[in-house]
């Protein structure tokens, strides 16, 4: 058996070991762990905290084309003359409207900085739907009369 005496205190460094509790009554400060000293705010080599800057996200939604529904009616439309103007040369009453709006739908676009080749599609098919389905009724006009005298 060996004569070993106990280190002298320290009053930095409790006597009772990291994790257990003091004696009731004696209880370390709210939020400092047991055993270790609090350092007071803005101790040297800590500056204060940091804010957190702006918030991040997306940005928002992406912009959206103002005639774009417009411009896919007006093609809806200018096909449908199309194809009535192969079928029975009336096409031009389904043409003219979408012509019409489809350059609606164009110029909506392009005031807002958008290229709208639906929209410029819809113009193209429902002029020449309109101007086959002009001809076909100039020519059909002139048939029947040859026929009738």
């Amino acid at each position: 058996m060996s004569n070993q005496q106990p280190p002298p205190s320290d009053p930095e460094r409790p006597e009772e070991p990291y994790g257990q509790e003091p004696p009731y009554g004696q209880q370390p400060p709210y939020g400092q762990p047991y055993g270790e000293q609090q350092q007071p705010y803005g101790a040297p080599g800590y500056g204060p905290p940091g804010g957190y800057g702006p918030p991040g996200g997306y940005g928002g939604p992406p912009p959206v084309d103002p005639g774009r529904t417009m411009g896919i009616v007006g093609l809806v439309l200018s096909g449908s003359g199309a194809l009535f103007t192969l079928l029975c040369s009336v096409g031009i009453i389904l043409a003219i409207p979408g012509v019409i709006v489809s350059a609606i739908g164009w110029s909506k676009s392009r005031s807002s900085g958008f290229k709208n080749g639906v929209a410029l599609a819809g113009i193209i098919v429902g002029g020449a739907a309109a101007a086959l389905s002009l001809i076909s009724l100039i020519v059909f006009g002139l048939n029947m009369r040859d026929l009738t005298g």
